[in-house]
C-alpha cells in the first residue's frame, strides 16, 4: 500500500515525503509552523509576530499599538520618531537634519566615514566591530567579556591573549 500524503506532502505521522523529517524543504511542519513556532506569514499560533505585534498592530504584552519601549509596529513612537530619533522622512529630532549629532543618518550610515562605523569605530548603537561599547561592555553578554571570553582588548580573564593561550597549549612542558 503506497504512502498517502496531504496537499503539503506530509504523511499521517507528520513526516514530509521529500525531507523525511517533520519539516518540509522550506522549514515548515504539517501544521505550517517553523521550528520557532511561526507560520509562513511570520505569526505564531496566537497570531503574534516575532516583534510581538499581531496583524492589526496590537502588541501582545501591552495590549496597545505600542511595545514596552513605546514603539509601534512600524518602529515609531507617539511623536513619530524611531529608536534613533529619526522620523519617517529621515530627519533627526534633535538636529533637524538628515544626520544625528554623531553624524549617522537614519539607516545607520556615517556621513564622514561613509561606512556603518564612525571615525572612532563605533556604529549608530554605540558598539564597535567586536560588539563592545565605549566603556568596554559587550552587547551580547552585558559584561566586559564577549561570548568568546575575551575583552575589547583581546584579553581573557587571566589577562592572556589568544596567542599566549595557544603558545601555552603548544608547550610540552606544561
Amino acid at each position: 500500500m503506497p504512502y498517502e500524503y496531504d496537499e503539503h506532502g506530509f504523511d499521517k505521522n507528520g513526516i514530509h515525503k521529500l525531507t523525511h523529517k517533520i519539516y518540509d524543504p522550506k522549514g515548515y511542519n504539517k501544521d505550517g509552523f517553523d521550528k520557532y513556532g511561526y507560520d509562513r506569514e511570520g505569526f505564531d499560533e496566537k497570531g503574534f509576530g516575532r516583534n510581538g505585534f499581531d496583524k492589526d498592530g496590537m502588541h501582545m504584552k501591552t495590549k496597545t499599538a505600542y511595545d514596552e519601549d513605546g514603539f509601534n509596529i512600524e518602529g515609531y513612537d507617539r511623536k513619530g520618531f524611531d529608536r534613533y530619533g529619526f522620523d519617517g522622512k529621515g530627519i533627526h529630532r534633535d538636529t533637524g537634519a538628515r544626520y544625528d549629532k554623531q553624524g549617522f543618518e537614519k539607516g545607520g550610515f556615517h556621513r564622514e566615514t561613509l561606512s556603518w562605523l564612525d571615525k572612532d569605530g563605533y556604529d549608530i548603537e554605540g558598539y564597535n566591530r567586536l560588539s563592545f561599547d565605549r566603556k568596554g561592555v559587550n552587547r551580547f553578554t552585558g559584561t566586559k567579556y564577549g561570548p568568546d571570553g575575551f575583552d575589547m582588548n583581546g584579553l581573557n580573564y587571566e589577562g592572556k591573549t589568544r596567542e599566549e593561550i595557544e603558545a601555552d597549549d603548544d608547550d610540552p612542558h606544561r
